[in-house]
């Protein structure tokens, strides 16, 4: 602590620039890589300052010395706090010492939630090719379908400084809310739209906290009304629980296979509709998309992409209508999005007494199976519609959905 550091004709203890050692590395390094090659490049560094959250991520370490379940909770907390700090591509590894497979899985599903799904592992008593556990490969496939969606919240962290990982507390004050939700250290946001909670102990249910709010689970469509307490909700062992909150549309993207992002990029998109209802009987989603590149430096700069979508369903007589109003707003990489389609729609909390009554209108012009090629399928149970339809990307459209609705 006591060496000295010559920088530009002065002198500095190293005791006074320790803190900051490795936030200058990172603004170097950055504008090294974008001088270079000019691109965005990606760096993370085990070492930040205030600031550093501009030019790099950030990677941290958690022991499991204690217990895999203590291990997340601080993880989750460290991630918040590094969210906070403005350190939004943040996640953490872990020192491992000797656990069972069970818990190692455990861990590693957890950590593919971070907004940096970076997991090391020095020690474990399993295979080190964890992703043949299909728990894994589970996590790993609903991380590749929501990177439209962690994308576009990335876009909105630059532009308006929004944390991207998130607490509840974040979206449901106390006011509202019993103070409860203050001490939730076992879940998170991501977001405002999507909501985790990671598996703890090795029980068929979690013990999940729902605020004031309607959820929908991601998998099965179930809604879930929220009251500001625990409910138990049914987990497979070593599984992340994924809700999606009503009155959000999340564009996600299945990996089908992929094997990297860059690869995923090219698959079809798919929308995910969470639909919060009114007293009345209508019900409204809302989602935006920020789409470019992927490496080139100026795209929020020349806003190159951007589109929106708005889902309202109102009730008509017997009959309900929904409109999808999918809107590009502007679209300057064309020969990047030409090739790219939406291949599904999947609508969370439709009421429709039978499916073989939809009906479905593309900008005005009634579909038919046969000639437009598209599927519906509509699970009653859980009131969850599943479009199949091959949509343009790069073009705005609106689709409406005409319906029986269920009779009293």
């Amino acid at each position: 602590m006591v060496a000295l550091h010559k920088i530009e004709n002065a002198t500095y203890r190293h005791y006074d620039v320790h803190n900051i050692y490795g936030h200058s590395q990172a603004v170097s390094t950055k504008n090294a890589i974008w001088k270079l090659t000019g691109k965005r490049g990606f760096l993370i560094s085990d070492s930040s300052f205030a600031g550093t959250g501009t030019v790099a991520g950030a990677w941290f370490k958690t022991s499991l010395k204690e217990s895999v379940p203590t291990a997340i909770r601080q993880s989750i907390i460290s991630a918040l706090e590094f969210n906070l700090f403005g350190m939004t591509a943040a996640g953490g590894s872990a020192e491992v010492f000797p656990v069972n497979a069970s818990d190692c899985i455990k861990w590693q599903v957890f950590t593919t939630f971070h907004i940096l799904a970076k997991s090391v592992v020095t020690s474990c008593s399993m295979d080190s090719n964890t992703a043949s556990f299909a728990p894994v490969r589970k996590a790993i496939d609903t991380r590749f379908l929501l990177l439209p969606y962690l994308y576009t919240l990335f876009f909105h962290g630059l532009m308006e400084g929004e944390a991207i990982y998130r607490p509840l507390f974040f979206e449901y004050g106390t006011k509202l809310h019993n103070r409860n939700v203050l001490d939730i250290d076992d879940q998170f946001f991501w977001g405002s739209g999507v909501m985790f909670a990671p598996s703890l102990e090795n029980n068929p249910t979690r013990s999940v906290y729902f605020p004031h709010d309607t959820f929908y689970q991601i998998d099965s469509g179930m809604k879930i009304v929220g009251d500001t307490r625990r409910k138990p909700v049914d987990m497979p062992e070593n599984q992340m629980a994924v809700f999606l909150r009503a009155g959000y549309i999340i564009p996600t993207q299945p990996r089908l296979g992929a094997m990297s992002t860059s690869a995923a990029r090219r698959n079809p998109f798919s929308l995910l509709i969470a639909l919060h209802e009114h007293s009345d009987g209508s019900a409204v989603a809302n989602g935006n998309l920020f789409w470019d590149d992927g490496e080139s430096l100026d795209t929020v700069e020349k806003r190159d992409y951007m589109s929106w979508v708005i889902f309202n369903k109102w009730q008509e007589g017997n009959f309900s209508r929904s409109l999808l109003d999918y809107d590009v707003e502007r679209n300057l990489i064309k020969n990047l999005t030409d090739n790219l389609t939406f291949g599904s729609l999947v609508v969370y909390g439709f009421d429709c007494s039978e499916s073989p009554g939809i009906t479905l209108r593309l900008d005005g012009r009634p579909l038919t199976m046969d000639r437009d090629n598209y599927s519906l399928h509509f699970e009653q149970e859980h009131k969850l519609l599943t479009i199949k339809l091959t949509v343009p990307f790069s073009q705005s459209f609106k689709l409406e959905i005409i319906a029986p609705v269920t009779r009293a």
